[in-house]
C-alpha cells in the first residue's frame, strides 16, 4: 500500500473571508473569497480566470483599518460550476451547510485558485500567524 504525504509546507486554516484581487496590468480589481489561509498562500474563488504564472495583488479585510496587501503568484486553478465542484475536503472542512449558507456570494465565482505569496516580509508574515492563531482560538 502507497504512504500518502501531506507535502504541504503550512497549515491550513479553513476560513471565508471576502478579498479584492488587484490585476495591475488590467489596471482592475475583482471581487474573490479566500476558503482557507496559510503562512504560504491561499485558495480563493474568484468570478474571472487568472492566467497560472502570474503575479496579482490581494487585499485581505482583516482589520477595518488596516487591511493586508500581499503578492501573490497563481500556482494553479480550475473551473467550477457549482458546490459540488468544490473539492471533497472543503466540503467536509465547511459542510454543506455551511457552503450552503453562502451559496449567493458563491453563485457568481466560478474558479478555484491557488495562489502562493511572493516577497512576504516579516511584518506581513506576523500579521498572518497572528490572525490565523486568533481565528483557530475563535472556534474552540
Amino acid at each position: 500500500m502507497r504512504e500518502i504525504t501531506n507535502r504541504r509546507k503550512f497549515l491550513r486554516l479553513p476560513k471565508l473571508l471576502l478579498m479584492l484581487l488587484e490585476r495591475e496590468e488590467e489596471s482592475r480589481v475583482d471581487p474573490g473569497m479566500i476558503v482557507d489561509l496559510s503562512l504560504g498562500g491561499v485558495r480563493l474563488l474568484t468570478q474571472d480566470p487568472l492566467e497560472v504564472g502570474k503575479i496579482v495583488g490581494l487585499i485581505i479585510e482583516i482589520q477595518e483599518d488596516s487591511p493586508l496587501r500581499l503578492q501573490g503568484k497563481v500556482v494553479w486553478g480550475r473551473r467550477i460550476r457549482d458546490l459540488k465542484d468544490l473539492d471533497p475536503e472543503l466540503r467536509e472542512q465547511y459542510g454543506v451547510e455551511d457552503l450552503e449558507k453562502y451559496y449567493v456570494g458563491f453563485e457568481f465565482l466560478h474558479y478555484l485558485y491557488g495562489i502562493v505569496f511572493a516577497d512576504l516580509t516579516p511584518e506581513l508574515e506576523a500579521r498572518v500567524s497572528h490572525y490565523m492563531t486568533f481565528v483557530a482560538r475563535m472556534k474552540h
